[in-house]
């Protein structure tokens, strides 16, 4: 099932995925969102009228009424962009798609300056070529010995449908809030963002950056007010960091986050949750089955009278951890947890 919390702003910068209810029940897939309105919204980009399927429209009982000088009717309301309902018999709400052939990336690597035990490269390169259903498509940069333009990033977020981005830093070391919120990403719907990876030349970088900017600039770039400025540009679902993270467990938790989204076929909430609580193996048993005699009659399981099945009580042990690991929580999705990658096109020059 699919769960979704609408925490206050205090209440964000908490790790809300690491509460038990997160293991109850058959609920795989937990977001966050900033209101219910902002979940309202979202959902809004998938709603399609039933009388585009044929259905006829619904006639209105009430007489029309004469508009006035103001251009709408007198005691009528006029009518905004954002005043829609949605109603069971007259709107059919489609699961949200991704295209996979225009999804975008940036790997920003370490500026020439290793980090970490992991290429983070050639970790993103060979999960792509482990997942070419999905990721044939994709089309991005990897930058190894210098840092990523800003005009190269303002281009993909600006004509992907869906955008990745792993490196240093934090992303508002090459776009500002300000440039963020007046793009143009209506049909960009999905972003990953692992960013918030620390080094010394990140931590020198920030400290000549923060002499350029003023008080009230620093204080818009955090995670949450990230995942604000892509929901105001039409983010449908967005998955940030919240904290700051190392070279090896940013990469592992992104290639993996990929791998079991485009693999299983699941939805991206489902494949958060699944990267972050990976299910155990199944047990192999020693024993070889019991050989059957020919004509031998096997034991039916006892038919129960309706009416009269047994209550059995699933127990459920609720215990919270005495230490979170940072690299499981880091992160976080806002928005719709069932998003997912529609079907690729496959590799170029192949039909």
């Amino acid at each position: 099932c699919n769960f979704s919390l609408l925490p206050d702003t205090f209440l964000q910068c908490m790790p809300l995925e690491a509460l038990p209810i997160s293991k109850i029940g058959s609920m795989k897939q937990l977001t966050r969102d900033f209101s219910i309105q902002t979940f309202y919204h979202r959902m809004l980009s998938y709603t399609h009228s039933k009388n585009s399927e044929g259905v006829p429209p619904v006639e209105s009982k009430k007489p029309a009424k004469t508009p006035g000088p103001g251009g709408s009717a007198k005691g009528e309301r006029v009518k905004s962009l954002l005043d829609k309902r949605i109603l069971a018999d007259k709107i059919v709400i489609q699961p949200p798609m991704v295209d996979p052939n225009n999804i975008k990336y940036i790997i920003n690597d370490d500026a020439g300056l290793r980090c970490g035990d992991t290429n983070v490269v050639e970790e993103f390169g060979e999960m792509m070529k482990a997942t070419p259903t999905k990721t044939s498509r994709w089309t991005g940069t990897m930058v190894t010995d210098n840092q990523c333009s800003p005009m190269e990033l303002q281009e993909a977020l600006a004509t992907a449908s869906g955008f990745i981005y792993c490196g240093l830093g934090k992303i508002f070391g090459l776009i500002s809030s300000e440039l963020l919120s007046r793009l143009n990403m209506s049909g960009n719907h999905l972003h990953i963002i692992a960013d918030q990876v620390v080094t010394s030349y990140v931590l020198r970088h920030h400290t000549q950056e923060k002499e350029n900017k003023g008080r009230r600039l620093l204080k818009l770039e955090s995670p949450l007010n990230l995942a604000g400025l892509l929901y105001l540009s039409g983010s449908v679902l967005s998955l940030v960091n919240t904290v700051d993270t190392n070279s090896d467990a940013n990469i592992s938790f992104l290639t993996t986050l990929i791998k079991t989204a485009a693999e299983l076929e699941v939805p991206m909430g489902n494949a958060l949750y699944l990267t972050r609580f990976p299910p155990p193996p199944e047990p192999v048993s020693s024993k070889p089955p019991t050989p059957v005699a020919k004509g031998a009659k096997t034991k039916s399981p006892k038919k129960t009278e309706p009416g009269q099945e047994s209550k059995v009580e699933i127990p459920v042990d609720i215990h919270v951890p005495a230490s979170l690991n940072p690299e499981i929580y880091n992160m976080v999705g806002f928005g719709l947890p069932h998003l997912t990658l529609g079907e690729g096109a496959g590799a170029p020059g192949k039909k």
